[in-house]
């Protein structure tokens, strides 16, 4: 079932493309030469994606900011539908996470400035009043560095449908279509 749902996240990465942060010409592409860079890399970037991922987390769980780490073109695919940075700022004021914890974190380093993080989530809170579903779930997360800043651009879960009618409400029920 991961397989099948990277296999679809990695689809619509191909059909909506990523946003491109440098001009053309000096993009680092993997090669012979920057090969072993890449590797030695992949350690480090891991820890600091995973860092960034979990700031995320720990935001929802204060209630605290968390928007400097949102690109201004962020897309989220959660409960079947397609947001953007605005209705997931809207939908996060709903969120009253009590804890979480990840797992089976992995890094993909797409390109030099483009990492692609897995993970398995459980949690615990509520959404606009309904209790979260404590069952895990998995979640795909693309970060770009842009400007020399790390920026979540995409966001997918694999979280069941029990909260499609709240974002909608909260979206004035009009599903994105690019």
């Amino acid at each position: 079932m991961l397989g099948t749902f990277v296999a679809s996240f990695l689809f619509l990465v191909a059909f909506f493309g990523l946003p491109v942060a440098q001009p053309q010409s000096s993009i680092q592409r993997p090669n012979a030469s920057n090969a072993v860079h890449l590797s030695r890399a992949t350690g480090q970037l891991k820890n600091e994606i995973v860092a960034l991922e979990r700031k995320l987390w720990d935001a929802d769980v204060s209630g605290g900011p968390y928007q400097d780490l949102i690109a201004a073109d962020f897309v989220g695919i959660k409960h079947g539908l397609r947001f953007d940075a605005q209705d997931d700022a809207l939908a996060g004021k709903e969120y009253k996470l009590r804890s979480y914890t990840m797992s089976d974190e992995r890094v993909r380093l797409i390109r030099t400035d483009v990492a692609l993080l897995t993970y398995r989530v459980n949690w615990t809170g509520t959404f606009a009043g309904t209790e979260l579903p404590e069952r895990p779930f998995y979640v795909a997360s693309i970060w770009v560095n842009q400007a020399g800043h790390w920026k979540n651009t995409f966001y997918a879960e694999t979280q069941p449908d029990f909260a499609t009618e709240t974002y909608q409400r909260l979206t004035k029920g009009v599903p994105k279509h690019h």
